[in-house]
């Protein structure tokens, strides 16, 4: 329900903001750059909302007890180095599987827990890339594997609820909104996997022998 809640008040606005702006781009036949607005939007907001996620996904590990007001404050003070992990991410993930497939797989396991790094431990995008790199090694195949089945059934997931959306024919502001909204839940999931390994992978380098323990947070939080 926490997650829930944090979902609905801090993503719900913006996804209706967005849709807003792409049905009126859609019925008006708008052009120019006005056309990119609702992506550029969603670019620059979702570093906010995933710091403020990531947050919130050590509160409820650590302490059970959290505010929206200061997850969303710990997002936007970790937006820069967010926005500079996505970006040099991609690019290597891409460059990874233009190489080849396997490699790309690869440097995606190895740099997922970049952005965990970034929030949690207040580190720049570069420090983060290079300790994901590091701490993710021993968890290499398992992210793979666990992110790619999870991803077949979140897919199938969404296709039967837009089937579903379409079959009862919602108009079109309603299904761009459940499929914006969709998107958002199956990302979180899917960050809830990858927290998982963070917190694994922080417990196995402070004690190789029984990484146990609770995961790390802001230490002034």
């Amino acid at each position: 329900m926490d997650i829930l809640k944090f979902l609905l008040i801090s993503a719900f606005p913006i996804v209706l903001i967005e849709t807003s702006l792409s049905v009126y781009i859609i019925e008006s036949e708008a052009q120019g750059y006005i056309k990119y607005v609702p992506s550029l939007l969603h670019l620059l907001y979702k570093p906010i909302y995933t710091g403020g996620f990531i947050y919130l996904m050590s509160l409820l590990v650590s302490q059970g007890n959290w505010d929206i007001r200061k997850c969303l404050s710990v997002g936007f003070n970790s937006w820069q180095n967010l926005i500079l992990v996505y970006f040099a991410s991609s690019v290597i993930i891409i460059a990874g599987i233009i190489a080849f497939i396997i490699p790309g797989l690869i440097l995606f396991a190895r740099l997922s827990l970049s952005e965990f790094v970034v929030v949690l431990e207040k580190t720049t995008a570069k420090k983060a890339i290079t300790k994901s790199y590091g701490i993710s090694k021993p968890f290499t195949l398992e992210i793979i594997g666990s992110t790619f089945l999870l991803s077949l059934v979140l897919a199938a997931i969404s296709l039967l609820v837009q089937f579903g959306a379409n079959a009862i024919s919602l108009n079109t502001y309603l299904l761009f909104v459940v499929i914006a909204m969709l998107g958002i839940i199956l990302e979180s999931i899917v960050s809830i996997l990858l927290f998982r390994f963070y917190d694994l992978s922080i417990k196995a380098q402070a004690d190789p022998g029984n990484p146990e323990g609770k995961v790390r947070t802001h230490p002034d939080a």
